[in-house]
């Protein structure tokens, strides 16, 4: 019997510990979502098509709004085989880089600061590209 009462506080007590990493991780996420809706600017972004499907870059550029940023550049990326998108970011402060990503469909970012950069930050369309879409397509705008 007192076997059975220590299994079942063992169980209490790991569903409490991973309802609290959730409630910590939405925590989280809502504190990068006020700290990117904050800010009254747009964010500017250098779009790079890094996925060699023709005219990906500026379908996706009508759609931005919805995650409160505007197309500052349409190109093409380095190369066309990114099996992975990704936000570099260049001059957004780290929270409203990772609000914004998130909004993109949780994309990581990579930080390449330079105050003198055209665009506030760089997104680059991999082969998983439909993420970005998807993640548009089914949140609120932001402004």
């Amino acid at each position: 019997m007192a076997t059975l009462l220590v299994i079942m506080v063992l169980a209490l007590v790991s569903v409490g510990i991973g309802s609290f990493q959730c409630d910590r991780a939405a925590e989280r996420a809502a504190g990068q979502e006020r700290a990117f809706m904050a800010g009254d600017a747009v964010v500017q972004l250098e779009i790079r098509n890094g996925s060699g499907i023709p005219g990906l870059a500026a379908d996706l550029s009508l759609i931005l709004g919805r995650a409160g940023a505007t197309a500052a550049l349409l190109a093409n990326a380095d190369h066309d085989r990114y099996q992975h998108s990704l936000l570099v970011n260049r001059r957004l402060d780290d929270a409203s880089a990772h609000a914004l990503a998130a909004r993109l469909g949780g994309l990581p970012v990579l930080m390449e600061f330079d105050p003198a950069a055209a665009a506030d930050a760089v997104l680059i369309l991999g082969n998983d590209h439909d993420r970005i879409r998807t993640a548009l397509l089914t949140t609120e705008s932001v402004h």
